[in-house]
């Protein structure tokens, strides 16, 4: 599912969480004039200039600081924001900082720092909760939540969207309560309670209508617009979406018109219509750069790329994917590449498949000539000339289909290492994601969270942490480079299994030979195929020792891999995806694999290989 940043609360809270002042004429004008510039009524020097005698009194300055804040953050500059927000908090006693903790909060949100926007909205929090101020403690409650949602932790998203609803609604708010409602609603979608969240759109959408609620109105249609798409309904998904988008651009709303975009690029692509995806996801990278929101640019180039494979236009989907790739290498916080690199490959495939039955059809030709050309040479030939001819030509013939073997069985080879690569980068980056970077995440957020409570035992924040780091121990082994150029695979493996092995399980290998020399695709196949068994007794064998044997009996392979741990019923099943996908590599070049274990008796993993 895309990674939509859920943007709308971060800008609405940002916007209305503003302290109450006596001058609320003047104060109201450096507002409007500060909009003025965003509807591009009028310049920024003038309204500066306009602003700064208005602010000419004591009681004026904070207003207008805070608002000059605001106009940052809409305009897209979240590194001013953060910066003048910094300032103004030097010169405001401990009540008016809260507002600018929560913007800055909203502005490092939009930069991806989300342990510092929950770092800042949590004092904004704290500050309006010993004030007494619940109602706004609760606006912060909801901005939290889009940033956990950002995180994809649903869990707490719905968990601070729920409390900052109940507060808004046994207080009767008629000016916030449709938008927090549209949070929870989809938080709900997430977590797949679909009659809960099919309750709440229809609870923030007749509130939102029934106040004249604009920006209540733009956010229900989007949570309705989420709903249906995840109840398949994507038709009618994308007219809530452009429902949304209408409202967003009628009223020139630029941060939701983005919002939607992203949304309907997903709904067009997945209902196949890739005109309108395009369309819309350039419309989305063109409004994510102009507000320097680089948050979104993963998702943007991530669903463009999809459309454009749809097209068939694989040169600009590559380009994009590649783009994506990038992106979250860059900021290490974004969803999973496994379908970006099944399209690298595709596109890669494509061309080598294209020059490949080129290549053929110039053999087919050239043979067909031949072929015309011997026969003339049969009906003009006699006797002995004739077989010779005929000798010749099927040798000939034979020779090309032998090459020909040799050539198919190279690329099976070629094509089987490289899949092999690429699933186990696809198996690290997916660990390194969901096992490390969300449990990192997660760990930090936790010791931010309970720095607010009291009493709060750390036993499981530790049990965590520990998990955490022989996770990491466990995947640096697993990208240990595979080193054929100055070393034999023999010393690599035996290399391998040293620096893996320790004190609760002793990985002990050997070898008939010292310097076999195997082919570098082979070499690079049985290596993955022994990193995998390993880290399967590691994971799941509960064993002491591992022994790794590999022996080279006239052309022939023969590699064991054997632990004394508790073992298992084998069946198919129960194999896994990763030993099943090894059975099927081994079967395209004539290998095959046997599996031995029992209940209590351990697991002997034979593989047989013949050398071409």
């Amino acid at each position: 599912m895309l990674r939509r940043p859920v943007l709308f609360l971060i800008f609405y809270c940002s916007y209305y969480t503003i302290s109450q002042t006596d001058f609320k004429v003047d104060s109201s004008k450096i507002a409007k004039n500060f909009q003025s510039i965003l509807l591009g009524k009028a310049t920024f020097d003038s309204v500066i200039s306009v602003n700064q005698k208005l602010a000419d009194v004591p009681e004026l300055k904070d207003v207008y600081a805070y608002h000059l804040c605001k106009f940052y953050f809409a305009s897209g500059q979240p590194d001013s924001t953060i910066s003048y927000a910094k300032d103004a908090l030097k010169k405001v006693d401990i009540f008016e900082k809260a507002k600018y903790y929560n913007i800055m909060g909203s502005a490092y949100s939009v930069k991806g720092e989300y342990d510092v926007a929950i770092q800042e909205m949590l004092k904004a929090k704290s500050i309006y909760e010993q004030s007494g101020n619940l109602y706004k403690a609760a606006i912060i409650e909801n901005n939290l939540a889009n940033v956990f949602f950002s995180l994809k932790e649903y869990a707490s998203s719905y968990k601070y969207a729920k409390s900052s609803f109940t507060i808004l609604k046994n207080q009767g708010d008629t000016v916030y309560f449709s938008s927090v409602a549209s949070v929870l609603a989809v938080s709900a979608v997430k977590l797949d309670s679909l009659e809960q969240g099919e309750e709440l759109t229809e609870v923030a959408l007749s509130s939102a209508l029934r106040y004249n609620n604009l920006v209540g109105q733009i956010i229900a249609y989007y949570a309705k617009g989420e709903l249906l798409q995840k109840k398949d309904s994507i038709n009618k998904a994308i007219e809530a979406y452009l429902q949304s988008s209408n409202i967003s651009k009628q009223y020139r709303q630029n941060h939701y018109v983005l919002l939607n975009d992203i949304a309907l690029l997903h709904a067009y692509s997945e209902n196949e219509n890739y005109d309108l995806a395009i369309e819309r996801g350039e419309d989305a990278l063109r409004y994510s750069l102009e507000q320097k929101n680089n948050n979104t640019l993963y998702s943007i180039h991530k669903q463009l790329g999809y459309a454009y494979a749809g097209q068939q236009k694989y040169q600009k989907a590559f380009n994009h994917l590649a783009k994506a790739n990038d992106l979250y290498v860059e900021y290490a916080g974004v969803e999973s590449r496994e379908i970006i690199n099944e399209l690298l490959v595709e596109y890669e495939t494509e061309k080598k498949e294209r020059a490949l039955a080129e290549q053929e059809l110039k053999t087919l030709r050239s043979e067909q000539k031949l072929a015309n050309r011997n026969w003339w040479i049969l009906l003009l030939s006699t006797g002995i000339i004739v077989l010779l001819i005929i000798f010749l030509f099927v040798r000939r013939l034979t020779e090309q289909r032998v090459q020909r073997l040799k050539l198919v069985q190279e690329h099976q080879l070629i094509k089987a290492a490289i899949l092999g690569e690429e699933n186990e980068r696809e198996r690290i980056a997916g660990e390194l994601h969901d096992g490390v970077a969300s449990a990192i995440t997660a760990s930090k957020i936790q010791l931010e969270l309970l720095a607010n409570e009291k009493g709060q035992p750390l036993d499981d924040l530790i049990q965590q942490l520990s998990k955490t780091h022989a996770d990491v121990r466990r995947i640096s082994h697993n990208l240990m480079p595979i080193d054929l150029i100055h070393k034999s695979l023999v010393n690599t493996l035996e290399d391998y299994c040293k620096s893996v092995s320790s004190e609760k399980l002793k990985i002990h290998f050997n070898s008939n030979q010292k310097d076999t020399d195997f082919s570098e695709a082979v070499s690079k196949l049985l290596f993955r195929m022994v990193q995998e068994l390993i880290n399967n007794v590691q994971k799941h064998a509960d064993a002491s020792n591992c022994f790794v044997q590999l022996y080279d009996k006239k052309q022939n392979i023969l590699l064991t891999v054997e632990d004394d741990g508790k073992g298992f019923l084998v069946k198919d099943e129960n194999l896994g995806i990763g030993m099943n996908n090894m059975k099927k590599k081994l079967i395209q070049i004539n290998g095959e694999m046997d599996v031995e274990s029992d209940i209590g008796k351990g697991t002997l993993v034979s593989i047989r290989l013949k050398l071409i």
